[in-house]
């Protein structure tokens, strides 16, 4: 039989002008749908019988990487959470949800501090997760399992909303790797040279910047084997 990864990436639902106000629920809502996820494909075949669910482990790349924390067992702070736009540096979504009109006080504390934890999950891998300021510090040093968080903002270290927070130091098995020549947007899909024009016309053309020392396919291949190391050692 042969021997590799089963992937599921759940696909989330857009907002739109009328239910623009929920969009804070996908902070429980995106655990939950991977929760779900999981349960269906463990029991559905042909893929239960091939599945080793000692083997389950969690990646996630900025909110996606909250939700894998969550997964862990972190939960929310909810007063901390709807403070998060008082100040700079903790929600990167704060022009979003203002110019939506999303009023952060208004979310459901029970639902915001609710636990997400799946221990079904054996190790995760948060790369820039976000909001890491609103956690609970109880519950992350209450996390059991192995964690690797990685912060590839690069030596500029722009974005202070992506900064790991000090408060991930409390996880008791986790790992902190930082890179040097990447940025954010490593994360982001190679761009086709028909995709850097249409970009610059957008003015978003800071999408496909690369440093000098590394191009986007040299990042995304440090990011994968970064990612397997850890998950090939559990």
């Amino acid at each position: 039989m042969g021997v590799g990864f089963i992937v599921v990436v759940p696909q989330q639902v857009g907002f739109s002008a009328a239910n623009v106000t929920s969009a804070p629920s996908e902070l429980w809502l995106r655990p939950s749908d991977l929760s779900i996820s999981l349960t269906h494909l463990i029991d559905t075949a042909p893929f239960k019988q091939a599945i080793d669910t000692d083997h389950v482990y969690g990646v996630g790349f900025f909110l996606g990487g909250t939700s894998m924390l969550s997964l862990a067992g972190a939960r929310f702070e909810p007063a901390l959470y709807k403070q998060s736009c008082a100040q700079e540096g903790v929600n990167i979504d704060c022009q979003w949800l203002q110019k939506n009109k999303v009023d952060l006080s208004k979310v459901s504390e029970p639902m915001l501090g609710r636990s997400n934890h799946d221990d079904r999950v054996k190790a995760i891998v948060a790369i820039n997760p976000e909001l890491t300021k609103t956690l609970d510090a109880q519950s992350l040093g209450d996390i059991k399992v192995p964690v690797k968080v990685m912060d590839i903002r690069g030596r500029h270290a722009a974005l202070p909303e992506l900064e790991v927070a000090e408060s991930i130091a409390a996880i008791p098995n986790m790992t902190l790797m930082t890179t040097s020549h990447t940025t954010i947007f490593s994360a982001f899909n190679r761009c086709t040279a028909k995709g850097v024009q249409i970009l610059a016309l957008e003015g978003e053309g800071h999408l496909c910047q690369t440093s000098a020392q590394q191009s986007r396919e040299e990042a995304h291949r440090l990011i994968m084997n970064a990612i397997t190391r850890f998950i090939d050692h559990q």
